[in-house]
């Protein structure tokens, strides 16, 4: 529900934003902010030093769709190489849509570029909203949302969920520093980039609930997790012993997916009275830690 909510006060100040600029009510205040990061000397130039426009052209780069499509890959790669094929696929169509639905806001409102000053960096399409602030936070939202859920502790997901963040707002800064875009592109591409984003993390979670994505964990369960001593200890002589109780439901397809058939009903068995005299207790015991590891 939060989530929803997050998504309609987004979208709620994505429509205020541009119902201000198709109308020209924002175009002074973007004037404004634009004129006062130029140098008053040379209006071609941010203001301060020389490195530090060449450094804002190195973060900008950052939310470009060569890079974003670069990172994108590199984490999908990982998501089929760990067995999340389903995770994979959702994050590169997270993506690939916040791609279409930027150039189609683009082409909707036809926005022209800042014309008070000389941009610092080439640009090749309109306006609003920006395209790197919103697939900034559609891509690097999306990603530390995973990569946070699979961390193994809450100071991790915090860490990483900042830093996304931060990836954000640094890049959505530089376009308005470079002057290629007026402030408001930039809130609304953060604005509708979150909400995309956040739409994906509602569908991922329900599809995960549902069963037909695998778990965000980010460790997973396959037969090499099981010692040759553990496997004694639990009466399975090999590893397809080991796939076939790991996954009885789902069979050998399913190795690496993350799923384990016994976890739910320890603790039932245990509230049971069960023992480690009992070999079916102690096989689920067994693999149901294996799990864990």
């Amino acid at each position: 529900m939060t989530a929803l909510v997050a998504i309609a006060v987004l979208l709620s100040l994505f429509g205020f934003i541009a119902r201000g600029v198709a109308r020209g009510k924002t175009t002074a205040l973007d004037r404004c902010v634009t004129l006062a990061l130029q140098s008053s000397v040379d209006p071609s130039r941010p203001i301060g030093p020389a490195w530090a426009q060449e450094a804002a052209r190195d973060i900008t780069s950052l939310g470009s769709i060569i890079v974003v499509v670069i990172t994108t890959a590199a984490v999908a790669g990982y998501l089929f190489l760990a067995h999340k094929p389903g995770v994979a696929w959702l994050m590169l169509l997270a993506v690939g849509g916040g791609i279409a639905l930027n150039n189609l806001l683009k082409l909707v409102f036809a926005r022209q570029r800042p014309d008070v000053i000389t941009p610092s960096a080439r640009v090749f399409t309109t306006s609003f909203p920006s395209g790197h602030a919103t697939l900034s936070a559609i891509a690097y939202l999306t990603i530390g949302a995973l990569l946070s859920r699979a961390s193994p502790s809450a100071a991790i997901s915090l860490y990483l969920m900042v830093l996304a963040v931060f990836l954000t707002v640094l890049v959505g800064f530089s376009r308005i520093y470079l002057g290629v875009h007026y402030p408001t592109d930039v809130l609304a591409g953060w604005c509708i980039g979150a909400a995309w984003a956040i739409l994906c993390w509602v569908l991922m979670a329900w599809l995960q609930s549902q069963g037909q994505v695998e778990p965000a964990g980010a460790l997973t369960t396959t037969t090499a997790s099981i010692s040759p001593d553990l496997r004694a200890h639990s009466g399975l002589s090999s590893e397809r012993d080991c796939e076939h109780h790991l996954y009885p439901q789902r069979g050998l397809r399913s190795r690496g997916s993350g799923s384990c058939a016994h976890s739910p009903h320890i603790e039932r068995a245990r509230r049971a009275g069960a023992s480690d005299r009992d070999p079916n207790w102690r096989r689920a015991r067994v693999l149901s830690e294996a799990c864990r590891q």
